[in-house]
């Protein structure tokens, strides 16, 4: 199967004038505006997710070390596990992730969250009232970090909040604002800003855009396997499926194991092998 697999952005929201032209011409919409899928197109085996998302005019994602270091491309992704249906929110760093992996993913980056059109999410609004940013570049990272942790825990402690952004560096040493303003949020918080994001919370309105974006997303198939140009791409569930697909290869054909890909990171896929096989997804038993 070609390359014509989708993801899911829950990312844009404002006036659809203000959005880049590369924006608005997306494939399959969702639901009007704010989420939408998208063909992940001619992208490679090599190509990440942050590159891709800034090259669909989704600027909030930052790019500055490229290895999974300083965390400024930290974005929010909702993954069904395809062998026991349930789904997990987690925060990933776009710039180590392939776009290839997260087809059939639900992903949210900083443009999801609020803006001056609709207004800011509480997270934002609490970083503002502490003072916790000085230059600015770590500001996303930094709130998808602790919008991840909020999406993915029902309560949490100040020493989780400490954890999560461990992974996040500030430049300008604002840890202490920035800390002191997320371990101020409250699950309470965070509920009362989705009611404030949307006047008919509860009503007919929003339950039926939900039911529709859940039909919407059982109803899309996942290919596991697409034929690039230059390679084939493999998204194994089971180990089994693994040995199947190693065990059919043409004598000669190169390949290489993708999990966490940090390695990329610091040792960049160069030439890119003719098989890629994405094992995230193998289950351990």
């Amino acid at each position: 199967m070609h390359a014509t697999a989708m993801l899911t952005l829950g990312s844009l929201r404002g006036p659809p004038s203000i959005l880049p032209a590369s924006v608005q011409h997306v494939s399959q919409p969702v639901s009007p505006v704010i989420h939408r899928a998208y063909g992940v197109g001619d992208a490679s085996p090599t190509t990440r997710l942050a590159s891709f998302l800034r090259d669909q005019g989704l600027l909030g994602t930052r790019t500055t070390c490229y290895s999974g270091v300083c965390g400024a491309c930290t974005v929010v992704a909702t993954v069904t596990d395809p062998n026991t249906g349930a789904s997990r929110t987690m925060t990933i760093n776009a710039c180590l992730v392939p776009v290839l992996a997260c087809v059939g993913w639900e992903l949210t980056t900083i443009e999801g969250l609020g803006n001056k059109y609709d207004g800011y999410h509480a997270i934002e609004k609490r970083l503002t009232e502490y003072s916790g940013t000085q230059c600015g570049w770590c500001t996303p990272g930094m709130v998808m970090n602790m919008y991840g942790l909020s999406q993915s825990k029902a309560q949490w402690t100040s020493e989780e909040v400490e954890h999560q952004l461990d992974g996040t560096m500030c430049r300008c040493t604002g840890y202490r604002p920035i800390l002191e303003a997320f371990k101020s949020i409250t699950p309470t918080d965070i509920e009362d800003a989705h009611k404030t994001r949307c006047s008919s919370a509860g009503k007919e309105c929003c339950r039926k855009k939900q039911q529709e974006r859940k039909a919407a997303k059982k109803q899309q198939r996942v290919p596991r396997s697409l034929q690039l140009k230059a390679s084939t791409w493999h998204q194994p569930t089971t180990l089994q499926e693994l040995l199947d697909i190693l065990g059919g290869l043409p004598d000669g054909t190169s390949y290489t194991l993708v999990c966490g890909n940090t390695a990329q990171g610091e040792w960049p896929i160069c030439p890119c092998p003719g098989c890629v096989m994405f094992i995230c997804l193998v289950a351990m038993s």
